[in-house]
């Protein structure tokens, strides 16, 4: 299902294009997650990836039952219904995803500048719609990647410093991740992180989310050395 919506309804029928970008979602899931986490509070991130992996196992779920079996109808309804809501979830996600992989990989082509534009504004107007709204970089440009110091943003985040809640993208070419802080009453914080290719990690305290993060960037240092060596 994901590819035949990649490649009829994203890329307007180019093979290569959808084979090359549905191998992986993690921009447009690590969008979804602060987008999610914004509309529903914290956990909304994860109750959606909750929703979306039950959607999918829906789809996937072709067990046959006994048609006189009432429990077993429902359950075929259930997922049938799920089906039928999976198809524009995707489509959402693959036009998302579409819009930073395009414009990772062809940012260099003067002649594509407008396609490059509109790929910029799909991004950003996802967000806006949904009450987020992206404060610049130095160059003015959401897709523009620019290095950032480790130690920095974690002291961005201190229980502190956080007057208001905070979304944070960091995106690769080829990965994304998020970090999300809800400031709750009474000076109380939620820090959250989405991996999509590990999940969300949720904490009440500043400590033990500063503790996963640096045993996390630790790996993530560790797997670059061995990957470039």
């Amino acid at each position: 299902m994901i590819p035949e919506i990649g490649e009829v309804i994203i890329t307007q029928g180019n093979k290569e294009e959808a084979r090359e970008f549905i191998e992986g979602l993690c921009v447009s899931l690590s969008a979804h997650y602060m987008i999610e986490e914004h509309m529903h509070g914290p956990g909304g991130g994860k109750a959606y990836m909750k929703w979306l992996t039950e959607l999918v196992n829906a789809y996937l779920d072709n067990e046959s039952r006994d048609v006189n079996d009432i429990k077993g109808i429902q359950k075929r309804l259930q997922r049938n219904y799920r089906r039928q809501l999976l198809g524009p979830v995707i489509k959402d996600l693959l036009n998302l995803q579409y819009s930073s992989d395009f414009y990772f990989k062809n940012y260099h082509i003067q002649d594509r500048k407008n396609e490059l534009d509109a790929a910029k504004l799909l991004y950003e107007e996802t967000f806006k719609k949904n009450g987020l709204i992206w404060k610049r970089n130095r160059k003015n440009d959401i897709f523009e990647l620019e290095e950032v110091k480790y130690k920095d943003i974690m002291e961005s985040v201190r229980a502190d410093k956080v007057n208001e809640n905070i979304n944070l993208s960091f995106m690769s070419i080829d990965h994304a991740t998020s970090i999300v802080v809800h400031k709750l009453e009474e000076n109380e914080h939620i820090w959250s992180f989405y991996d999509p290719n590990f999940g969300v990690k949720e904490f009440d305290n500043y400590s033990d989310f500063r503790k996963f993060m640096n045993e996390y960037y630790d790996d993530l240092k560790s797997f670059e050395k061995k990957t470039t060596s």
